[in-house]
């Protein structure tokens, strides 16, 4: 029986080295075994999706770089629902699903916590970007499905580019809910602030920055 098993996806699993995002999740991974194992733990580490392991003799699962779990999501949650089962999720399975759907702003913005502008748009609802921009008064816009991470699908588009990326947002519309955000310059110039909060109780923070290209 392993106490704690580090998830990845298979990508990371075994990957090249030389590559420095490759190096800072290796750097990341060995911090975090060493402190396990000085806390008297036993850890192992697999993909999220490796069909030959025993989830049942782990005491549980800690999620650390699943980062396909945007593309496979229908399958990634009905294997959470499985594992669910036979151990314990760190974080749990209800924390999980309510975090990886960006819908959870809405329950934020709920509670009286400032969130960046945005409006959501569902699956296969037929509405123009110009037109969510008129209603809104916003010129230049972010868009990214609901279900995302790592700058997938998501897209930076100024006012004027807006009538020439109708199809590419009607298209992605067809396939996944959206999300349509005014762009906030400052996250691009000193970007954004990730709090970390453990038993109620805030650590520190991150500070995530664009990289070229995103």
């Amino acid at each position: 029986m392993v106490d704690i098993t580090l998830l990845t996806c298979k990508a990371y699993l075994h990957p090249k080295p030389g590559n420095a995002y490759v190096e800072n999740i290796f750097q990341e991974y060995h911090l975090l075994k060493e402190a396990l194992e000085g806390e008297g733990l036993t850890v192992a580490r697999t993909n999220w999706d490796d069909p030959e392991y025993d989830w049942s003799q782990t005491r549980a699962v800690v999620f650390r770089t699943v980062w396909d779990y945007f593309e496979r999501f229908n399958e990634f949650l009905s294997w959470l629902q499985e594992v669910e089962k036979k151990t314990q999720l760190i974080n749990p399975y209800s924390l999980l699903s309510w975090n990886v759907d960006k819908h959870y702003l809405k329950d934020l913005a709920a509670k009286g916590i400032q969130i960046i502008p945005t409006h959501f748009v569902d699956r296969g609802k037929h509405e123009r970007l110009s037109q969510i921009c008129e209603q809104h008064q916003w010129k230049d816009i972010v868009i990214k499905p609901a279900v995302s991470g790592a700058a997938f699908l998501t897209y930076k588009i100024e006012a004027n580019e807006i009538p020439k990326k109708e199809g590419l947002f009607q298209q992605l519309v067809t396939e996944r809910d959206m999300l349509v955000q005014e762009y906030q310059e400052t996250i691009t110039e000193m970007g954004e602030a990730s709090l970390m909060v453990f038993n109620g109780q805030y650590t520190h923070a991150i500070l995530k920055k664009a990289k070229a290209g995103d």
